[in-house]
């Protein structure tokens, strides 16, 4: 299996090491998403699944961190839910640090996760979402060939109000005819 995949703006590959993954998990707690609101992943929690298996476990969730291939700095990561068969849908999401945000790092990694997922898996269709005022965020799943499936009204709660969610997905079949995926080195 390929682990890491590279595009021309990004490189998605296992973190190098425990304090590369606390320092993007640090400045996440510390600048709370304007969409999604604060979260919070305890640094014990995150010590674990380092440890035990470098945030890529075979039945958990996987963890890959985008790396900018010009600075060769880490600008976030792709998280994955669960890949237990027989599953045959993936969840995917993204957090870009805000500094780097609206350069196409995040669509680009995403691209490189969905190629990733449908090239080492038996799945059918990939799936995200995101708050319905996220913008940037639908346009980017809609770039990577996603296609809305449905909303969910007033779901998520975050700033003092609830929000809408919507959901997106692609199919096997729809990011076979996906130019993107013949742009992606793999190693």
């Amino acid at each position: 299996m390929h682990q890491i995949y590279e595009g021309q703006l990004v490189r998605l590959r296992p973190f190098h090491s425990e304090d590369e993954v606390l320092r993007i998990f640090s400045e996440e707690n510390r600048t709370p998403n304007a969409h999604w609101g604060p979260y919070h992943e305890t640094v014990p929690a995150v010590r674990r699944d380092f440890a035990d298996n470098g945030m890529i476990s075979e039945n958990g969730r996987r963890m890959y961190c985008i790396e900018r291939l010009d600075s060769g700095e880490a600008v976030g990561y792709e998280e994955v839910g669960p890949l237990t068969l027989p599953r045959l849908t993936a969840w995917i999401g993204t957090f870009i640090r805000p500094e780097h945000q609206r350069r196409g790092f995040g669509m680009e990694a995403k691209q490189l996760l969905i190629s990733m997922l449908f090239e080492n898996h038996p799945l059918q269709t990939v799936m995200a979402d995101t708050v319905w005022t996220h913008e940037r965020a639908r346009r980017g799943l809609e770039l990577c060939g996603m296609r809305c499936l449905g909303i969910r009204p007033c779901c998520h709660y975050r700033q003092g109000g609830w929000v809408s969610v919507i959901y997106f997905q692609i199919s096997r079949s729809e990011w076979e005819a996906m130019d993107y995926r013949h742009r992606v080195r793999r190693s």
